[in-house]
């Protein structure tokens, strides 16, 4: 796989979930980088980001925003800085938080319908240092989200 400046890497992903251990947050990876863990080289390309699923409490959410903090992680909701303590209210109905540092992206998704975070994590996989969603989950979520590219990673899922 080409090396691209915008993807995080397997290293930098490594860290992130060092930093979520150090902090126990309770977490797992979805989105293209479980897709690639699961199914290395289907997607062609490296994944652009480290999608991850978070229980829906002030604790965790708190714990992520300063694990990623401590890793130089600028933290956003909908493009608002966010810092702590949380505001909850004002998080409600914006589904995720978004980490940024230079082009890497970490999303933690905290709100979503169709994967409960505690059955979500039932059903997961450890990969090496990762818990990742199961694909049967991962790919319930494309379905449901059924955007054009989530139709595309359904196509490429097919055979998997």
């Amino acid at each position: 796989m080409d090396e691209d400046s915008t993807a995080i890497s397997l290293a930098e992903a490594e860290l992130v979930v060092a930093a979520l251990g150090r902090h126990q947050v309770p977490h797992l990876i979805i989105g293209s980088f479980c897709v690639e863990l699961l199914a290395p080289g289907l997607l062609g390309r490296q994944p652009r980001d480290l999608d991850l699923l978070l229980p829906d409490e002030r604790g965790p959410l708190e714990s992520f925003v300063a694990a990623m903090h401590e890793l130089g992680y600028a933290i956003t909701s909908w493009q608002e800085a966010v810092s702590l303590p949380l505001k909850m209210e004002k998080l409600r109905g914006r589904f995720y938080l978004r980490a940024t540092r230079n082009a890497l992206i970490v999303d933690g998704t905290y709100e979503c319908p169709w994967l409960p975070f505690a059955a979500t994590r039932d059903r997961a996989q450890e990969v090496g240092p990762f818990i990742v969603a199961c694909l049967a989950d991962q790919k319930k979520l494309y379905r449901a989200r059924d955007s054009e590219a989530d139709r595309q990673m359904l196509r490429k899922l097919a055979p998997v």
